[in-house]
């Protein structure tokens, strides 16, 4: 589990690159400390935070029964090595942090997240595969896996700030298929 601090100082964008940042270095939960009443105020009501905490945590739900599957492999924040299994020796663009996790099938995911927490536009960061993949975004409002790439080997990804994309990678070789975690 993560403490998140929601401070006077911390703007929404900030906290939800928190968030994503924990997430990627593979926590399973998050709490939050709010001793300043921002989520919920002195008389029990809802804080200036409480709608964006509580959207924040219904996108997390969502990409949760996902996350809950991946084990957590590496971080990568400025260069990409040879023991990634989809990345290409790299160095990543600047603002660029990249979380790989695996299921117990193999199956290969990365959380791609814009470290940039303080601008307004979203940024393009391009990667090198290391072979041709076809790529799945997880959509975050359902959790289900969108096929956005059929065969790539460089791959383009729009992000915004503090937020991240988690993505699953299939070798661009095999049958497409999609993938649905169920937990009972």
């Amino acid at each position: 589990v993560e403490g998140i601090s929601i401070e006077k100082e911390v703007t929404p964008t900030e906290l939800r690159w928190k968030v994503f940042s924990a997430l990627m270095r593979g926590k399973l939960g998050i709490e939050y400390s709010d001793i300043e009443y921002r989520c919920i105020d002195k008389d029990c009501g809802r804080g200036s935070y409480f709608r964006y905490v509580q959207d924040m945590n219904y996108r997390i739900k969502e990409l949760g029964r996902t996350l809950m599957a991946l084990n957590s492999q590496r971080v990568y924040n400025r260069a990409v090595d040879a023991s990634s299994q989809v990345l290409a020796e790299q160095s990543l663009p600047q603002g660029c942090a990249i979380g790989e996790f695996v299921d117990s099938e193999g199956n290969s995911y990365l959380m791609i997240q814009n470290k940039d927490y303080t601008g307004k536009d979203k940024k393009a960061f391009q990667l090198k595969l290391n072979k041709a993949f076809r790529v799945y975004r997880v959509n975050p409002h359902n959790g289900k896996q969108v096929l956005v790439k059929d065969s790539v080997e460089v791959f383009n990804v729009l992000v915004m700030p503090g937020d991240a994309d988690l993505l699953r990678f299939q070798d661009a070789e095999e049958e497409a298929y999609f993938i649905e975690y169920i937990f009972q």
